[in-house]
């Protein structure tokens, strides 16, 4: 993670931070009215790129502040937050002007002790503008004296406008807020760091991140179901879950307080080709599309499972869209014991994306060697270790698998 902090070494520091390509965040303390930074702005190119939507509806971006022009920090030497590049962001201009910055008022107006953080997310290969690339969404956190209250999360490319819900609140942004407030998002991105020596707390985190890396899909599904696939795109939805699988995996191997266990399974999830389905960012008629003219593909053996689970739960898949999801789920972990003609299907029905990363695997790895060498394991993870050494191409190393193989015999014996 690489971070900057913008402090007068009185005030307690604004920051913004980016970890890797997929997440940047901004996080800042409401000066109060009256104390607020009043110069003006720098003048700034305006972003260039429009984004078309397929109602023919056109998306324009603003520079958006991180932390707010009006939060600056008058520094000694340094560029000021309002002045920096890294805390501007493409955001899509109504959201910009017309949802978050009365939210911003409404959190100043609070009094002393009002913060906010502000979490971009980039799709794979995010669209760009004047050489920036463009958050495909983001959450935002509503603090108070340190603790957060409330948590929204706002795609960036979607027509706010042209949304249909219901509306109570004659504030137009209340009426947004109460749309995208999703509390529970506070529990995956607002979480204090818990050091080592914390051991129970710590231990805690590292579990949790472990849970999280496994069930994120039916999670997001169950706190977005009362989004239409307009609030809540099938780019933002993909981004988000794998945003949230990538730092669980990441917190829990980092944590790890037992040994290996969570290394491995980080090595293991950025190593292996599995095709994660919960990351299929087609939209759902597109997903109904291509499993109708796919799935009869299929070899006779794939479809006669597919017809006798059908048939087996009855009352269970009385939707259709249902069974074929949770079908499609079930088969998404067999892929590789398919022969390669219904493989190739099964990747085209299931439309995700893998996580792998090999260059993260080894640095996952490296660790998990340090670990060793210092006598940190036990020997149940410790054969995680050595059938990653023995069966992962890249990784392939029978040398070191055999050294560590007698080790867990002499450990047996012992």
């Amino acid at each position: 993670m690489n971070a900057k902090l913008y402090t007068d070494g009185v005030i307690p520091p604004n920051f913004v931070s980016r970890t890797g390509e997929d997440i940047s965040e901004t996080h800042a303390k409401c000066l109060p009215k009256g104390l607020t930074y009043n110069k003006e702005r720098e003048r700034i190119i305006p972003c260039s790129y429009q984004h078309l939507l397929p109602t023919g509806r056109t998306l324009v971006f603003d520079w958006g502040h991180g932390c707010d022009h009006a939060d600056t920090i008058e520094q000694h030497g340094g560029i000021l937050s309002t002045n920096d590049p890294d805390n501007l962001v493409p955001q899509n201009r109504f959201y910009n002007r017309y949802i978050r910055n009365p939210l911003v008022q409404r959190i100043r107006s609070a009094g002393i002790g009002g913060e906010y953080r502000e979490i971009s997310f980039y799709y794979h290969t995010p669209h760009v503008t004047n050489k920036t690339k463009i958050p495909e969404a983001f959450i935002f956190i509503e603090l108070y004296n340190g603790t957060p209250e409330a948590a929204y999360f706002f795609p960036n490319l979607i027509d706010y406008e042209a949304l249909d819900f219901e509306k109570l609140s004659r504030s137009n942004y209340l009426n947004y807020l109460d749309l995208f407030r999703i509390n529970e998002l506070i529990s995956y991105f607002y979480i204090p760091f818990v050091q080592a020596q914390n051991p129970i707390p710590h231990m805690e985190q590292c579990n949790k991140g472990t849970i999280l890396s496994h069930s994120i899909h039916a999670d997001i599904t169950a706190l977005f179901n009362n989004l239409t696939e307009h609030a809540f795109p099938p780019r933002a939805r993909a981004t988000l879950i794998k945003t949230i699988m990538s730092q669980s995996i990441n917190k829990a191997a980092i944590l790890d307080f037992e040994g290996l266990t969570s290394l491995e399974s980080a090595i293991h999830y950025y190593s292996n080709n599995r095709i994660y389905w919960e990351l299929d960012d087609r939209s759902e008629g597109e997903r109904q599309a291509t499993f109708l003219t796919s799935f009869p593909n299929l070899s006779e053996p794939v479809q006669r499972a597919y017809e006798t689970t059908k048939d087996k739960f009855p009352e269970k898949y009385k939707e259709e869209r249902a069974f074929r999801e949770a079908i499609v789920r079930g088969f998404g972990s067999l892929v590789d014991m398919m022969g390669e003609a219904d493989q190739e299907v099964m990747r085209t029905v299931i439309g995700g994306k893998s996580i792998k990363n090999i260059r993260l695997a080894q640095k996952y790895l490296k660790m998990a060697h340090y670990k060793i060498e210092s006598g940190d394991y036990n020997n149940r993870n410790l054969r995680g270790i050595i059938h990653i050494l023995n069966y992962t191409p890249e990784f392939e190393d029978l040398e070191t698998a055999r050294v560590l193989f007698n080790l867990t015999r002499a450990m047996d014996k012992g």
